[in-house]
């Protein structure tokens, strides 16, 4: 049983509204909803009466009453505990696509003993650090989009820059633009960008827009992959796919069909 479940049924408690849980807790509505199904399915019986508004059931009155005594005593015990400091404490990092390069990178720059954590693509942004699990997250800029800055003012954190991420584009070698030495910015006037991340569909597709330059008449599609991995054996047909460089080096090391441009 998750105490990340048990939390998010504690607030969805206070409001009987799985959209207005869903806000407080940044996440999707249909996350929580799949989670507080599974704590259903945990503890064997109904937490919520969905069919007489959303009302917690006589059983799930008293297992809250429970999970907020355990919950209680769990973050008194937590915080006892992080008072006491410990000098040999791993810092957790909550990063998309680690790689072996990226931690050896950070081995020279962090002076202290770090873990990278879960962090999937296609949940928010600061998830890991509301959930608890992570002490930093490691994303993309944000800071053009106003409805994520206002999240992070009110979660009270601090954002830094950290590096200018080299990114690359990939290609179809039977792509026309394959054939040239180096890719100009002209060249991909009109060009079809593909987009993997339904979730981030806008966010990213406004990233790319920002990163290239208006006035390309640039054509964007969504073509969902299977996570990461699924570079290794996705086609794109005309299309272009934007993505960080070491990882279209690594899922397309062995690929000779898939040309790349830094």
């Amino acid at each position: 049983m998750k105490t990340e479940y048990l939390r998010e049924f504690a607030v969805f408690s206070r409001y009987l509204s799985f959209t207005d849980a869903a806000k407080e807790l940044f996440i999707a509505q249909s996350t929580l909803s799949t989670h507080i199904a599974a704590l259903e399915s945990d503890v064997g019986f109904s937490l919520i009466d969905r069919k007489a508004g959303n009302r917690l059931t006589d059983k799930g009155a008293v297992f809250l009453d429970g999970a907020r005594t355990l919950l209680d005593g769990l973050d008194e015990t937590l915080a006892r505990c992080r008072e006491m400091g410990d000098p040999d404490a791993t810092l957790r990092i909550a990063v998309q696509y680690p790689t072996p390069l990226f931690a050896t990178q950070l081995k020279e720059w962090l002076p202290m003993p770090f873990a990278f954590v879960e962090h999937d693509y296609r949940d928010p942004i600061f998830q890991p650090i509301v959930n608890g699990t992570a002490d930093i997250v490691l994303d993309y800029d944000y800071t053009s989009f106003a409805s994520l800055v206002k999240e992070a003012s009110a979660l009270d954190l601090v954002t830094k820059t950290c590096l200018a991420f080299r990114m690359s584009i990939s290609m179809m070698a039977s792509n026309p633009l394959a054939n040239k030495s180096a890719l100009s910015r002209n060249d991909l006037r009109g060009a079809s960008i593909i987009i993997n991340d339904a979730h981030n569909y806008d966010r990213i597709r406004y990233l790319y827009e920002r990163m290239l330059g208006d006035n390309l008449n640039l054509r964007f599609s969504l073509q969902p992959i299977n996570g990461m991995s699924g570079l290794a054996f996705a086609t794109y047909g005309d299309g272009l796919h934007i993505c960080g460089l070491s990882e279209n080096r690594h899922w397309f090391a062995d690929r000779a069909d898939v040309v790349l441009f830094e």
